[in-house]
C-alpha cells in the first residue's frame, strides 16, 4: 500500500445504513414456507456468503418483515454478539441480528465484513451483561471502522484476506468431509442390520437411565468446566477446549451424577458429542442428555453413529407439532424408548477401530485449521489497520513454523498409507480367469506415474527389519506368489497391514521398478501423483473384493 493513501476513521451509521430483523408472528403459519426467503437466525452465522437458512417465508412473511440485499453485512447484538456473515442473496434475519448495508462509494462491503469479524470480540466488550447480553442498533452504529479512502485499496485488501480465507475454509471443508466418512462407514457395516435386526427399546441398552446435567439455580459460576452447547459445534471434545478446562477450577464435591466421564453420548438439540477423551473432572449442562450404554450389548460408538443417520435427526429434534416449523428436543424419556436395532458385536468392535482412527485425522485436521485461523487473524490485524504487510515481523511465524510441521507429518502419514495401498496393488493378483482383467486396469494406474512400469519387488519396513517380496513376471500378470498366499482378498490382505502399523509393527512400505537408466523407487514419484494412484488402486482393490459398488468412497479425484 502507498504510504500517502489516505485512511480514515467512520462510525459504522455514517457509512452504511442499520436494518434491524423481525419475526413474522409465529401463530400464523402461512408467514413461514418450506422454501421461500431466508429468514436469517444466529445459528445461521457461520461466516462467509450466506444464501439458505434453517427457516424460510413465504410471500406473505416477506411482508412483515425487513428484506435485506445481497452483500448486506449481518451482525448479531443479542446472546451470542458478534457472529458475522454477509448476505450471499436478499434475505430477511430475527430480531437478534443487525444488517449493515454500506454505501458503495465508500466502503466495499467485504472489506466492512472482514473489519467487523476483527473488531467483534471488542464490540461483544460494550454490551450490557446485567442480563442477557446484548448492544443496541445504536451503540452499534457508533462503533468507528478504519478504511482507506479507495475503494480499490478496499479491494485489494479484501483479495489478500481472502486467500488466507480460502485456506482455512479448505480445511474446514476437510474436516465436514471426515465428519461425513463416519457416516458412509456406518451404513458399509451396518447397513442391513440397521434395517433388518430385532429392535429394543435404548433403555434395554443403558446401564442407568438417561441423564439431564447440572440444574440451572446451581450453575451460577459460568466458570466452572461444564459441557455447554458451544461443544457441540464438533462431535467430539476438541484439544483446545481441554485445556481451557485445565486451567479452570472444579467444584470438589459435585455430585456425580452431573459430571462426565469418557465414553459418554452427550446430546442438545439433536447434535451428538461422543466423549473420547477426558482428563478432567467436567460437568453438562441441564438441557444435555447424557447416555451410557452396557458395552458388552451396544458400543456408544455404534450408537452415537445410528443416531446420526438423517432419519434418526428427525426424531431427536423434531416438529413440536404437525405444521410447527419449530422444533423441539427429545426427552429423555422419549429417548429411552427409542428403538435401536441388535448390532452384531464383532462389527461393532470393527467400526469402534475405525471411528478412532478417523477421530486422530481430525484432530489433525483441527490443529492444522487452528493454525490458519490465527494466521489470518494475524494478517487481518495489519491489513485492516494500514500497515503493510511485507514490512511486519509477523507474530505468527512461529505458527506458520508450526504449521509447515503439521503439514509435513500429515504428508508423511499419508505417503506411508498411500505406499502401503501400492505394495498390495502391486503384489497381489487373482488367481483366477480374472488375472488379465485386474493386471490391465492396474497398468492404466501405474501409467500416472511411469509409462512403462516393470516392478522388480517391494517391501515392508517393520521394527524387525525389511522384509521383502520379489515379483515374479508373465506378460502383465505379475505378483508374489508368497504374498498372495496370505488372503485371496486383498482388502483383508491391506487391512490386515494397516492394522500392523497402527500397533507400530509395520513401519513404510517401498516399491522398486526398472526405470529408464536402472533401478528406481516410489520416491521417485510426486506424493500427489502418489496420492491420486493410490485412490484408484483402492478402489480397485475393493472391485476384487467383492465391493465393486462401494469404491466410488475413495475415489481420489472426488473433493
Amino acid at each position: 500500500m502507498d504510504k500517502k493513501e489516505k485512511w480514515n476513521y467512520y462510525k459504522l451509521d455514517s457509512v452504511a445504513r442499520l436494518v434491524s430483523g423481525r419475526t413474522p408472528e409465529r401463530e400464523r403459519k402461512e408467514y413461514y414456507a418450506p422454501v421461500g426467503t431466508p429468514w436469517v437466525k444466529i445459528e445461521n452465522l457461520d461466516q462467509g456468503y450466506i444464501t439458505e437458512a434453517a427457516e424460510y417465508l413465504s410471500d406473505e412473511g416477506r411482508e412483515k418483515v425487513n428484506l435485506v440485499p445481497r452483500d448486506s453485512v449481518l451482525f448479531s447484538i443479542v446472546g451470542t454478539i458478534g457472529k458475522v456473515g454477509i448476505a450471499g442473496k436478499e434475505l430477511a434475519t430475527n430480531q437478534q441480528i443487525v444488517a449493515l448495508i454500506f454505501e458503495p462509494e465508500k466502503i466495499y462491503p467485504l472489506y466492512g465484513y472482514y473489519f467487523l469479524r476483527l473488531h467483534a470480540e471488542k464490540i461483544r466488550k460494550l454490551s450490557n451483561q446485567t442480563t442477557m447480553a446484548l448492544i443496541s442498533r445504536k451503540t452499534l452504529g457508533q462503533y468507528r471502522i478504519y478504511a482507506p479512502e479507495s475503494l480499490d485499496t478496499q479491494r485489494k485488501i479484501v483479495d489478500k484476506l481472502e486467500k488466507f480465507q480460502n485456506y482455512v475454509d479448505k480445511k474446514k471443508n476437510l474436516c465436514r468431509y471426515m465428519a461425513t466418512y463416519e457416516q458412509k462407514m456406518f451404513q458399509k457395516i451396518f447397513g442391513q442390520e440397521a434395517q433388518y435386526h430385532e429392535k429394543l427399546p435404548l433403555r434395554e441398552f443403558l446401564t442407568e437411565n438417561v441423564g439431564s446435567g447440572i440444574p440451572k439455580n446451581e450453575d451460577e459460576d459460568k466458570e466452572i468446566p461444564c459441557i455447554r452447547s458451544g461443544e457441540f459445534s464438533h462431535s467430539y471434545v476438541t484439544a483446545a477446549v481441554l485445556e481451557k478446562w485445565k486451567s479452570m477450577d472444579m467444584t470438589e464435591n459435585m455430585p456425580a451424577e452431573w459430571l462426565v466421564r469418557e465414553d459418554d453420548l452427550l446430546l442438545r438439540n439433536g447434535r451428538l458429542l461422543l466423549v473420547d477423551e477426558m482428563e478432567v473432572l467436567v460437568a453438562y449442562e441441564r438441557n444435555v442428555l447424557r447416555i451410557r450404554t452396557r458395552k458388552e450389548q451396544l458400543l456408544p460408538e455404534v450408537l452415537y453413529a445410528y443416531l446420526g443417520l438423517p432419519q434418526l435427526q428427525l426424531v431427536l429434534y423434531g416438529e413440536r407439532k404437525e405444521g410447527d416449523m419449530r422444533k423441539r428436543p427429545i426427552r429423555a424419556s422419549e429417548l429411552e424408548r427409542l428403538q435401536i436395532p441388535y448390532f452384531t458385536l464383532e462389527k461393532q468392535k470393527q467400526f469402534a477401530a475405525c471411528l478412532r482412527k478417523s477421530r486422530q485425522i481430525q484432530r489433525s485436521l483441527d490443529r492444522e485449521l487452528a493454525f490458519a485461523e490465527k494466521i489470518l487473524l494475524t494478517v487481518s490485524e495489519i491489513l485492516l489497520s494500514g500497515r503493510k504487510l511485507e514490512k511486519q515481523k509477523i507474530q505468527s511465524t512461529e505458527s506458520l513454523a508450526r504449521l509447515n510441521s503439521v503439514k509435513k507429518e500429515e504428508n508423511a502419514n499419508q505417503g506411508v498409507v498411500c505406499r502401503l495401498i501400492l505394495a498390495v496393488l502391486c503384489g497381489w493378483s487373482p488367481q483366477d480367469e480374472r488375472t488379465g482383467e485386474y493386471c490391465r486396469k492396474r497398468q492404466e494406474i501405474f501409467r500416472l506415474a511411469q509409462p512403462y512400469f516393470q516392478p522388480v519387488a517391494f517391501s515392508f519396513v517393520t521394527t524387525h527389519g525389511q522384509k521383502e517380496y520379489l515379483v515374479e513376471r508373465d506378460f502383465l500378470a505379475y505378483y508374489s506368489a508368497t504374498f498372495c498366499e496370505q488372503d485371496d482378498q486383498p482388502l483383508d490382505l491391506l487391512r490386515m497391514i494397516l492394522q500392523k502399523t497402527a500397533t507400530g509393527e509395520l513401519i513404510d512400505a517401498h516399491l522398486a521398478f526398472q526405470g529408464e537408466q536402472s533401478i528406481c523407487t516410489e520416491g521417485d514419484w510426486d506424493l500427489e501423483t502418489v496420492r491420486i494412484m493410490a485412490g484408484r488402486g483402492l478402489g480397485l482393490l475393493a472391485e476384487y473384493s467383492g465391493l465393486g459398488a462401494c469404491s466410488f468412497f475413495w475415489d481420489s479425484d472426488e473433493e
